[in-house]
């Protein structure tokens, strides 16, 4: 998505923010490297606002809601990512 504008390679459609068009015959890394940051910067904050909504309707329609009605009133709740997930948060926030 970083090389083609945020477009689908094979339907075209735009599936992230629009970046700028790759410049040039050649590709400069300078280059590539700043859409690519800009595109997994929009990546890393749509990952976690789906983890949060998955987490959020997993809390509101599932059974455990009652048995946390036993625990203090000042729950804290943790986000988890599976190791792939989590190294790619890590280079990007740079954690």
């Amino acid at each position: 998505m970083s090389l083609n504008e945020g477009r689908d390679e094979v339907s075209g459609v735009q599936v992230g923010p629009k970046i700028r068009k790759m410049s040039g015959e050649y590709l400069d890394y300078a280059e590539v490297r700043k859409n690519l940051d800009e595109i997994l910067d929009w990546l890393s904050g749509l990952y976690v606002n789906t983890m949060n909504v998955i987490h959020y309707m997993h809390d509101k329609y599932y059974y455990e809601r009652l048995q946390m009605a036993l625990h203090e009133t000042e729950v804290h709740r943790f986000m988890a990512f599976g190791l792939q997930a989590s190294l790619f948060l890590q280079t990007r926030f740079r954690l």
